[in-house]
């Protein structure tokens, strides 16, 4: 059901009671650590998934070799797009071609459900690639397969229709993704629930998708669910929520009743529908800006002297048509750096109160944020891992999501 923060620690309790009484090397505890790797990575915990599946390829070839190619050709191709979310191109490159070797050598029938899941993750590693062209045959062969064997109701259809569905997004093919995307919704509403996170992931999809095509009424119907659900199941602050109400916003610009009936149906008289809310960095604020290199250590902390660091007016980026500075991005079109850092001086009035602080801010891929040196915001990065400047986004920012705060 894509319950993966559910499913975690249950696989964790079943890893340590199965190393106890049959062993680490046992094939049945291997295929739980497996499984674990696949937890993590649904979870978005890409470090430790990788972790786990490499342990469990690695007692595969060690304990099981038997088992080896048929195990393998999942595993390699998980760990080919895992690696490949990390920006990890040598080592997604090297289980990109072990997968396609195992495929080869297994010979596996088209309808084998082992060759529909790896084709599968193979175009995932393309679209990752911007290479759709490559990835949109991949798809529509395995969806094509999907449904033969095992049927529109598996789960295996939603997930591969939404994927096909990304991809024709990526080619501009709205027209044939609108009814994929349509199905995987509400198929993975059907099997997860309307409050799952990965179900208004996919509202999401389809709410741009419709509005790429101009379905205004649908796209309006979409994006009210899509507030209801992301408010109630987790609250004003998720990242959903602040797209769903962006969005909101800037289709009902020119209708102030539309927005203040939504602000008053989310949260009443909240800081943020406040007319004493003062913005602390207005748009167009001068930023420091350092790239290509990593800066000193303690560039967060609020004593660092950034005067050395270029000043530029937001937006501060590279390859939009609205950006006020344009930053470094290296040599090479087709490598170029990964990360940026930025810093910003502010100071409030030391005898008003401050009730609460908000951040909204526009990023393009993942961003994180600190304040007097403390880490208050992450979205789009690798959880738990410190930040550098080859650390590579989680995901893609793309159409509309790009341009909001």
């Amino acid at each position: 059901r894509s319950d993966f923060s559910s499913a975690v620690p249950l696989l964790k309790e079943a890893l340590t009671k199965n190393e106890a009484c049959r062993g680490t090397h046992s094939e049945i505890t291997i295929r739980i650590r497996e499984n674990l790797g696949f937890a993590y990575h649904g979870l978005g915990k890409l470090n430790e998934a990788i972790t786990e599946l490499t342990t469990a390829a690695g007692q595969y070839k060690e304990h099981h070799p038997h088992q080896l190619a048929e195990r393998m050709i999942t595993l390699a191709a998980t760990l080919a797009q895992t690696h490949e979310e990390l920006g990890h191109v040598e080592e997604a490159d090297h289980y990109l071609d072990e997968t396609k070797r195992y495929l080869t050598d297994l010979q596996l029938p088209e309808e084998h459900p082992v060759r529909i899941a790896t084709l599968n993750n193979l175009a995932l590693v393309y679209m990752r690639r911007q290479e759709p062209e490559i990835a949109v045959g991949l798809l529509e062969e395995c969806l094509e397969r999907v449904e033969q064997v095992l049927g529109k109701e598996h789960h295996r259809m939603t997930t591969t229709s939404h994927n096909l569905g990304a991809c024709y997004v990526m080619l501009e093919r709205y027209e044939e993704a609108y009814p994929l995307y349509q199905f995987a919704w509400k198929g993975q509403s059907a099997s997860a629930g309307s409050g799952n996170e990965w179900t208004l992931i996919w509202l999401r999809d389809l709410t741009q998708c419709a509005g790429f095509l101009g379905k205004r009424d649908e796209q309006i119907g979409y994006l009210d669910e899509l507030i209801d659900e992301a408010h109630k199941h987790f609250g004003d602050n998720h990242y959903l929520m602040k797209w769903a109400i962006e969005c909101h916003q800037r289709m009902w610009q020119d209708d102030p009743k539309k927005q203040a009936d939504l602000l008053r149906r989310l949260a009443g008289e909240k800081a943020w529908a406040n007319e004493n809310v003062r913005a602390l960095i207005p748009k167009g604020s001068d930023w420091r800006y350092h790239t290509g290199s990593a800066p000193l250590s303690n560039w967060r902390q609020l004593d660092f002297d950034a005067s050395t660091w270029p000043l530029g007016k937001a937006p501060l980026g590279y390859g939009e048509s609205d950006i006020a500075t344009e930053i470094p991005s290296g040599l090479d079109p087709d490598q170029k750096w990964a990360g940026s850092f930025f810093r910003i001086h502010f100071s409030t009035d030391p005898d008003s109160v401050v009730q609460e602080l908000r951040v909204k801010v526009r990023s393009d891929d993942g961003i994180a944020i600190f304040l007097n040196g403390n880490e208050i915001v992450r979205e789009h990065l690798p959880k738990d891992v410190e930040t550098t400047w080859q650390t590579y986004a989680t995901r893609e920012v793309g159409g509309i999501e790009e341009e909001l705060y």
